[in-house]
């Protein structure tokens, strides 16, 4: 389980809730990303398929998901759905790509 860190949450966009299409494809109402590192709003948006006003269906989900693995931005890229209003709020989740630079090993106080 990876520790809990603060996540940096951007709004994206916000558009008021219209029906959606049909029962099974839900209206997203709002676009959220969370990201440990900083990341470019504007890097992130170009990439999204998935955007307010307008359906979450399995193509979206799987264009915008490929689309910011292979914008490199992060090691693990989620997209997350909740009900808010009258669709849901899709959360796009990145994990960085985290490398050790050094590691350092210290002897224990009073050893030789």
């Amino acid at each position: 389980m990876r520790p809990a860190a603060p996540f940096l949450a951007l709004a994206l966009l916000a558009a008021p809730a219209r029906a959606a299409e049909s029962p099974a494809t839900p209206l997203v109402t709002r676009v959220t990303v969370r990201s440990e590192t900083p990341v470019s709003l504007e890097r992130v948006e170009r990439l999204l398929a998935v955007r307010a006003g307008e359906p979450m269906d399995e193509e979206r989900v799987r264009r915008t998901l490929r689309a910011l693995r292979l914008a490199g931005l992060g090691a693990e890229v989620e997209l997350w759905s909740r009900p808010l209003d009258a669709g849901v709020e899709a959360i796009v989740v990145l994990r960085p790509d985290l490398r050790v630079v050094e590691v350092s090993v210290l002897p224990a106080p009073g050893v030789d």
